[in-house]
């Protein structure tokens, strides 16, 4: 890639070290001498889960923008309590995984005792631990999850047996946890979106709220102002378009939210204790990402 810039990838629970150069855009000598390509403590080392690809500038655009990168920053921040201690995003993932480790230990030791012949009771005593532990892990899930964990079995079958389910079951919970008021419809969405590379935000259901329409900002203080003009967009308009919201990306820890409704979008941003919108477009002014959003959410039921 000499001929280019790379784009590094970016993914919540990152090790502290690999966050905070994750989702952004460098030379091919700043991977070696800013994140360690080649090291086996460096991108693409010891269980790194980043990779990198080609960005060609003036062609390529960012798949993660910087607002898209504070909220991951924020998420890891965010304290999770897993039996009964603290754990940031990315001591979580650890926990969760040398949980699994224990797991699987447990589950091939018990293997060994059937192959050595040893005492049934040794055999159903191991067998109890893990059971235990299992049962623990899906009541937490099913707290969170609901009918979405399925039976205990399911759970055990998509553990064990279905990595990208295990992936999407601790994704979802991970979501349902922070966002008690959403629900999976939102979270599918949202990973869909992802997966056409359209980041705008976390989807969430809509909170519909009173802003204004003010001068606001300093390279263009009138600018919703001059889009409603050049777009024949009226107050009401703007309005309607997040009365009528399907969802509402939220950005920038929840300074900015994009509503989109099949009319419309509108951007509002918060200042102090009122909110001001940033801009707006209707319908006539749909780009190709908006048009795929609108599918998305009205595929998802929204």
């Amino acid at each position: 890639m000499t001929m280019a810039e790379a784009q590094r990838e970016a993914h919540a629970g990152a090790r502290p070290s690999h966050a905070a150069r994750q989702g952004r855009v460098y030379s091919h000598q700043d991977l070696e001498d800013v994140c360690g390509l080649g090291d086996v403590a460096g991108l693409c080392g010891a269980n790194c889960r980043h990779s990198y690809y080609a960005f060609f500038p003036g062609i390529s655009s960012r798949a993660y923008p910087d607002g898209y990168l504070e909220e991951l920053r924020e998420e890891d921040e965010r304290i999770r309590v897993l039996g009964g201690r603290e754990f940031d995003g990315y001591g979580a993932t650890q926990r969760q995984r040398q949980y699994e480790t224990t797991m699987r230990s447990q589950r091939a030791g018990i293997r060994q005792l059937k192959e050595g012949r040893a005492p049934v009771e040794d055999v159903q005593a191991a067998q109890g631990e893990i059971t235990q532990a299992e049962v623990r892990q899906y009541k937490a899930f099913k707290k969170v999850l609901g009918n979405e964990a399925g039976s205990l079995a399911d759970f055990r079958e998509i553990k064990y047996n279905d990595d990208k389910g295990w992936e999407y079951l601790n994704g979802l919970k991970s979501y349902l946890e922070k966002y008690p008021t959403s629900d999976k419809r939102y979270y599918d969405a949202g990973e869909k979106l992802k997966e056409l590379g359209i980041r705008k935000g976390i989807l969430l259901p809509p909170v519909r709220k009173q802003a204004f329409i003010l001068p606001e900002g300093k390279r263009d203080p009138y600018h919703i102002m001059h889009r409603m003009m050049e777009r024949n967009i009226s107050d009401d308009d703007v309005r309607t378009y997040m009365e009528d919201a399907k969802a509402m990306f939220v950005q920038w820890g929840g300074r900015r939210q994009l509503f989109g409704s099949g009319e419309g979008m509108c951007l509002v941003t918060s200042h102090g204790d009122d909110w001001i919108y940033k801009t707006v477009w209707s319908k006539y002014d749909f780009d190709e990402d908006s048009e795929k959003i609108l599918e998305v959410l009205k595929h998802a039921g929204l």
